[in-house]
């Protein structure tokens, strides 16, 4: 405030104070928001519609050679792979959408998700197999740019609001997907008086099910066609300054050339480092509690059957939807971003924590009375809730990630380099988690070995250092590079 001036006033007008902190509120874009819901929902059902079939696939293609120590070997191939093929190239993929815009790159990928889906059905050889699996991963980058369209299209008004949904997304993708392949493998055993006759399905028998997840693409990426509106900034010819937050792009379309230098600057690598963190922890603690679901009792598990874990893991995504949509926005309000991404660091603690005494609980009632005692449900029940805490922390880094760009034109860059980092760790965090606790109890570490619990816990003690660096809202990246 320049004091030499007696004209100028001593306190800030109303609108100066107030907009800062409270931004004009933009209408909720519905049309596009439900499109790329559409688009985000695909993803999980190429990925996890073929986990209920993966191991008697593996059987079918007699890889084990009549052992089934060596099945999982080949699952965890599947399983990684397209992880590993997006890692390889989601980060070109945003680059991309900076330079030709995101409606091309989106439509591009999902269409390559169709591709894949079909590509599976009808392979018959482990060639086929992996190579279909490659191209999912290879074909989208969409990860990342729906993330950076979904940053285009709101504000600090209703950011909150949209980037809630998007682990709701995945959760309901990644709970239907593998009710959906279960349900239709093999289609001419399970279902002969519809399939029996048909000598289409004896041959591929898994085509029905990546039927389902290749139709689900392929009708988005109509969607896509005729509904989609590009929102790259620098494509937008009817723009304001509200859309921008104040900012005018002044390279042309063509005339974009990001690098990884021009992102490499604190905010953009504070939020991608706790944004990987966060992805290693959460998909770490899926992997371990499929395995402590399925294990017997002697194995420091529960024993459960199939249906029993798939209903636990349909509830886990039902209370998580629930709480994203219910709770997300207004304990954001209250904590600010920051707070409430520090809480979902904290709920993995009860979550190993419920795991060792549902074991211990289950083990108690069993050898008293033969069957598990309903504290054990009681105690699942809690860590269900524990779970959707922890889910919100992706809400939480995304908009981080969004607000940390430089400028609206490196948005997609950024995102593609922070979806290349959770990507690579997507593929070591289940490997190393299940390892950690399949050794533990082999090797008794602490009592009753639950050593490896303990190890997993104690790495959200390194995940609260990394959080601290971040600022008390998102809004607060942009108002330090100004400072600046």
């Amino acid at each position: 405030m320049d004091y030499s001036n007696e004209s100028t006033p001593l306190i800030a007008s109303r609108e100066d104070a107030v907009l800062p902190r409270h931004p004009s509120r933009r209408p909720f874009p519905r049309v596009q928001f439900g499109i790329i819901i559409m688009l985000l929902f695909s993803e999980p059902m190429a990925y996890c519609i073929i986990f209920p079939f993966l191991p008697q696939l593996v059987t079918d293609l007699g890889l084990t050679k009549g052992n089934p120590a060596s099945t999982g070997y080949y699952v965890g191939i599947f399983e990684s792979l397209f992880f590993v093929t997006q890692g390889i190239s989601i980060f070109q993929w945003g680059r991309l959408s900076d330079r030709i815009g995101r409606r091309p790159v989106l439509t591009i990928g999902v269409l390559g998700l169709a591709a894949s889906m079909f590509s599976f059905g009808l392979s018959t050889t482990f060639l086929g197999f992996i190579l279909s699996r490659a191209i999912a991963g290879l074909l989208n980058g969409n990860s990342a740019v729906t993330k950076t369209m979904m940053g285009e299209i709101t504000n600090d008004s209703n950011r909150a609001r949209a980037f809630s949904m998007i682990p709701v997304t995945w959760t309901m993708g990644a709970t239907l997907a593998p009710l959906i392949g279960g349900a239709l493998q093999h289609p001419a055993e399970r279902f002969p008086h519809l399939f029996g006759g048909i000598q289409f399905f004896i041959t591929y028998p898994y085509f029905l099910p990546c039927a389902v997840g290749g139709t689900v693409s392929v009708l988005t990426w109509i969607v896509c066609i005729f509904c989609l509106k590009e929102s790259n900034p620098v494509f937008v010819r009817k723009r304001t300054c509200a859309s921008l937050e104040g900012s005018e792009p002044t390279q042309s379309a063509r005339g974009i050339r990001s690098s990884m230098r021009e992102i490499m600057v604190r905010p953009v690598l504070v939020s991608i480092l706790n944004y990987g963190i966060l992805a290693n922890i959460h998909i770490a603690y899926y992997a371990v509690l499929s395995v402590f679901f399925a294990v017997p009792l002697s194995s420091h598990g529960l024993g459960l059957s199939p249906p029993i874990i798939g209903l636990a893991f349909s509830a886990l995504g039902l209370v998580s939807g629930v709480s994203q949509v219910l709770w997300f926005p207004m304990l954001y309000r209250r904590l600010g971003g920051r707070r409430l991404f520090m809480c979902a660091l904290l709920a993995t603690w009860p979550l190993y924590a419920m795991m060792s005494i549902m074991h211990m609980i289950a083990v108690s009632s069993v050898e008293r009375y033969g069957k598990m005692s309903n504290w054990v449900w009681v105690a699942l029940a809690v860590m269900i809730s524990c779970s959707a805490i922890l889910d919100m922390g992706f809400s939480t880094i995304f908009m981080f990630v969004t607000a940390a760009s430089p400028s609206p034109a490196l948005l997609g860059t950024t995102n593609g380099a922070a979806q290349t980092l959770v990507s690579f760790g997507r593929v070591v965090g289940p490997l190393a988690s299940t390892t950690l606790f399949s050794y533990s109890v082999e090797q008794k570490w602490a009592p009753g070995g639950y050593g490896g619990f303990l190890v997993l816990s104690s790495l959200t003690l390194v995940a609260l250092g990394c959080a601290s660096l971040l600022p008390t809202t998102p809004a607060d990246w942009k108002q330090r590079a100004q400072a600046e």
